[in-house]
């Protein structure tokens, strides 16, 4: 077993980002895509319920980028150096 000493108010800004990138995460890629089939645009997805909710590419990328924040925590909380890739 390790014993980390983690900053608890690191952990509380963690756990509250690894949240909200599960909630952003569900939202738009835990239900069944639908689309236009003659030009293969996305227009959303189809919930457990059988409804079909649209979803854009500002909500995919919103997710993105709440995921890259909880990972970029994560790497903070542990004490590692977050490096961010060449654009």
């Amino acid at each position: 077993m390790v014993d980390i000493d983690l900053d608890q108010d690191q952990l509380r800004c963690w756990v509250a980002s690894a949240r909200n990138a599960t909630a952003e995460r569900n939202r738009v890629v835990h239900w069944a895509w639908h689309g236009d089939p003659a030009s293969g645009e996305f227009m959303g997805v189809i919930t457990k319920r059988g409804r079909a909710e649209p979803r854009d590419k500002q909500e995919i990328q919103a997710a993105i980028t709440a995921t890259r924040i909880a990972i970029e925590d994560g790497y903070r909380l542990l004490g590692l150096e977050v490096v961010k890739p060449e654009p």
